[in-house]
């Protein structure tokens, strides 16, 4: 006879897996990301 693991137990494990999968799949996009962070200069006008 297997045991199958609870509903508490699977639930605990999709909550700290969806996350982590989340950020995983975030990760490589924020790292190719181009945004070149510059100054912006605003002029007075005299």
């Amino acid at each position: 006879m297997t045991s199958h693991p609870s509903h508490r137990a699977v639930s605990r494990g999709l909550a700290w897996s969806v996350p982590a999968l989340v950020v995983g799949a975030a990760a490589p996009a924020i790292a190719a990301s181009t945004c070149v962070d510059s100054p912006v200069l605003i002029q007075n006008p005299a």
